[in-house]
């Protein structure tokens, strides 16, 4: 997991960015995390990846961490490991071995 801690933006920032982007950023605290070097996944790369690695959802995937209206039977439909979910989710040994490793790394334990 990326460091990360609440930001202050401040309001001076706007005035150097576009208004889409001023007003999609906003100001106040924020999310703010390290940038990561990571690794583009093309769709036609998806089979590629060993079954562990999609179950462990090794992935960066931030842009909806936020969003109001993030809506999970969406998120699920659309996802790039879509088909690992029910392995993940609804095998309660996996999901209790999933949800302890997240535990985990939201303790600081990696």
């Amino acid at each position: 997991m990326a460091p990360f801690r609440i930001v202050q933006v401040p309001e001076e920032l706007a005035e150097v960015l576009s208004v889409e982007h001023a007003v999609a950023l906003g100001y106040g605290p924020a999310f703010g995390s390290k940038e990561q070097q990571i690794t583009e996944l093309a769709y036609s790369q998806v089979s590629d990846v060993p079954i562990e690695m999609r179950c462990s959802l090794f992935v960066i995937d931030h842009n909806q961490s936020f969003d109001p209206d993030f809506d999970s039977e969406k998120f699920f439909k659309y996802h790039a490991f879509k088909d690992i979910a029910p392995r993940v989710f609804d095998d309660l040994i996996e999901r209790e071995h999933y949800t302890s490793k997240m535990e985990n790394a939201i303790e600081g334990g990696g």
